[in-house]
């Protein structure tokens, strides 16, 4: 296969994995909107959904560690106004100030290019720094962060640290041994009553079943229809107007 043709089949790959995931967030959202914090729902959400956040940092930061290059500034610009406006929707929806997860990436964005230029120690140490950083919930003049921004940047990290092929020796253990790093505080900082819960759900059930999700795509093994994968390519556009689809419907019930 040629370079330009494989480097084709990457990228449908990730447009697959960001198509799952939108798929996985819509239905999450959906149970939070729509279901009135029933148990199932709950349960739901707390586990199987959980791996949507993931997949998309993972086709994001797969993209910026690939290019190397600093997000164009449009982008950036884009990223920031819908960011605003789906936090107020979230925040008016869900009765609480919030930051929602664009928030967060549009901070983390300009840096994840530089971590493809990081030598592989640092790397790791950078991996294991974010990883204990990335539980500490995070609330700026009372406005909670939904995603704390380390929490993204420690998750670009373990994208950078699955691709280390030399310089360390088995990265992948480095990637587990971190997550039960986050764990392990997370349940220190709950016996001081900070609770770290989205975290410890994020790392504890999501990052597995993105792993999952990423593996049976890239093997082929999940048939996508041909027609919706166009659609991964336009995740904001997706994402406020699902928001705003289902703050309507919400407000309806």
């Amino acid at each position: 296969m040629h370079a330009d043709e494989s480097s084709n089949q990457r990228f449908l790959r990730l447009d697959e994995i960001r198509l799952v995931a939108i798929v996985i967030m819509v239905v999450d959202h959906s149970l939070l909107f729509l279901t009135n914090n029933s148990v199932l729902s709950g349960v739901a959400r707390a586990t199987l959904t959980r791996c949507a956040e993931p997949l998309f940092v993972f086709v994001f930061a797969s993209l910026a560690i690939r290019s190397g290059q600093p997000v164009r500034l449009r982008r950036w610009l884009q990223i920031a106004v819908v960011s605003a406006a789906t936090s107020v929707i979230l925040s008016t929806t869900l009765d609480r100030a919030m930051m929602d997860i664009l928030v967060s990436i549009a901070l983390v964005a300009p840096l994840v290019p530089f971590v493809s230029r990081l030598p592989p120690p640092l790397v790791l140490v950078c991996t294991y720094v974010t990883a204990v950083l990335a539980v500490i919930p995070l609330t700026v003049f009372g406005v909670e962060f939904n995603y704390n921004p380390i929490l993204i940047l420690y998750q670009a990290m373990l994208v950078r640290l699955g691709d280390v092929n030399r310089g360390l020796n088995n990265p992948k253990l480095h990637i587990i041994v971190s997550s039960i790093l986050v764990i392990v505080i997370a349940v220190f900082l709950k016996r001081r009553g900070i609770d770290a819960t989205t975290t410890v759900l994020i790392v504890g059930f999501g990052h597995p079943l993105a792993y999952a999700v990423i593996r049976v795509v890239s093997d082929r093994r999940l048939r996508l229809p041909n027609g919706a994968v166009p659609l991964a390519r336009h995740p904001l556009a997706v994402y406020a107007s699902h928001l705003i689809v289902l703050a309507a419907l919400a407000r309806g019930f």
